[in-house]
């Protein structure tokens, strides 16, 4: 089954929650396609677009979720990984507010209060967080780039399977 652009966003919303079954390399692309573009226009609305850009996030955190098991499921690989990923994302979003809070506070409200060796030392102390994210996501696209590993436990290759229609 060839999967464009309309057929993946109708299936990540279709399959909202669904976690298991197979979603190929097209589709998964095609969706993180759709939600960059998506992020991109309601950047464009300023402070109203920003919150309805988060809301919309919000909204599909589980859908993305469940779209990146199906992926790895359709590689052949267990779909917790998804899991994993995401706990490692939180853990070095903690690390950044702990390591650099107090700086990143002052930055955000009164960057005119900081000298040039707080906002040094403010660096220094997220570098390895940021280190750590770039390595973690250039993982995470070699996994999602990873090709279908065609019939295997967790269904038939994509191939194989009915239309969504």
């Amino acid at each position: 089954m060839k999967i464009d652009f309309g057929t993946a966003v109708r299936l990540f919303f279709k399959k909202y929650a669904t976690f298991t079954g197979r979603a190929t390399r097209a589709e998964y692309w095609w969706v993180m396609l759709f939600l960059f573009l998506v992020s991109l226009i309601l950047s464009w609305f300023g402070e109203f677009g920003t919150k309805i850009g988060y809301a919309f996030s919000l909204a599909c955190v589980v859908p993305q979720f469940a779209l990146s098991m199906r992926r790895l499921h359709d590689s052949g690989l267990t779909g917790w990984i998804a899991g994993i990923y995401a706990l490692l994302g939180i853990a070095i979003l903690v690390w950044v507010f702990v390591a650099g809070g107090n700086t990143l506070y002052t930055l955000t409200l009164a960057p005119e209060t900081l000298d040039a060796s707080q906002i040094i030392e403010f660096y220094k102390a997220i570098a390895w967080p940021i280190l750590c994210s770039v390595l973690i996501s250039i993982v995470w696209i070699v996994l999602m780039c990873r090709k279908s590993d065609g019939d295997n436990q967790y269904g038939p290759a994509n191939g194989n399977m009915p239309s969504p229609e």
